[in-house]
């Protein structure tokens, strides 16, 4: 179900991805929990197809009911867990495509922090949402 809902996705055809993201995430719900990985990956999921209909409200509420379901799986691993990151950034795009740049630009400069702090500053994940910062700072003015 999972990829084909992400193949609608790349389709296009969002309401068929949407639709079956939200079974997907009810049904790892039912299975594994809410605080389960596989079901936290469901909800970024749908994060996604909302930001790529710009669905931005949506895609904004979805996005801080993900940090703080991961902020609470994280306490096992550790508040600085890559997902948490993660959400974080997804949150921050959210915002960026609201054209909050500020809010949008703050998160990702944490977001930056945190990766180079856990995963350091030559891992792909932190160079990618450091270029990204960079293009955000770039298009603001900002250094």
């Amino acid at each position: 179900m999972e990829n084909l809902a992400l193949i609608f996705g790349n389709q296009g055809r969002w309401r068929e991805a949407e639709k079956l993201h939200m079974q997907i995430i009810e049904t790892r719900k039912r299975a594994y929990g809410a605080e389960d990985l596989t079901t936290i990956k469901a909800i970024s999921d749908l994060v996604n197809t909302y930001i790529c209909q710009g669905r931005w409200k949506e895609a904004e509420e979805l996005s801080m009911q993900l940090t703080g379901i991961r902020k609470v799986f994280s306490r096992v691993l550790g508040a600085e867990h890559p997902d948490t990151i993660f959400s974080m950034q997804e949150l921050a795009v959210t915002f960026k495509d609201q054209n909050l740049d500020g809010e949008a630009i703050s998160l990702m400069k944490k977001c930056v922090q945190l990766e180079k702090k856990v995963l350091g500053s030559q891992h792909p994940d932190t160079k990618r949402s450091l270029e990204v910062l960079n293009e955000w700072l770039d298009e603001n003015n900002e250094t």
